[in-house]
């Protein structure tokens, strides 16, 4: 007889996660809030602190029901904190500590932006591969 419960320790590893980079076509923003040209997050070399940034992206489709939505940044740094729609959203570490995230499935509109400042860093070598930053979609 062949068993066809699925067993517990496949529902335990199922790890589908669907990632969408948002690490380029952000816009520098001045000191007055006002843009003041294209930023590539995953190239920062060239920048001077501190920086703020922002970026519009859509709601992601598809991720009703059960998906969770997690914005992360990578690699950990000290000194940024992000903004979704206007709302500030603390990052905690990752589970591995190689970055920051945080659930914002709840807080998703039809149409959203991030806003992103770097503040405090001891130096630039701290970024000096860039920012990574994207959705996570689980589930």
């Amino acid at each position: 007889m062949v068993n066809r419960i699925p067993s517990l320790v496949s529902f335990m590893t199922d790890t589908s996660e669907h990632r969408i980079n948002l690490s380029r076509q952000w816009e520098q923003l001045n000191i007055d809030g006002n843009v003041s040209g294209k930023l590539d997050l995953s190239v920062l070399e060239q920048c001077q602190l501190p920086l703020s940034a922002k970026r519009n992206f859509h709601r992601p489709t598809g991720i009703e029901g059960k998906s969770v939505v997690r914005i992360t940044v990578e690699p950990m740094v000290n000194g940024i904190r992000i903004w979704l729609n206007e709302t500030e959203t603390p990052l905690t570490a990752t589970d591995n500590s190689i970055g920051m995230t945080e659930d914002i499935t709840s807080n998703l509109l039809p149409f959203n932006q991030l806003k992103l400042d770097i503040t405090n860093l001891a130096s630039m070598d701290e970024i000096s591969v860039g920012l990574n930053v994207s959705l996570c979609i689980h589930g």
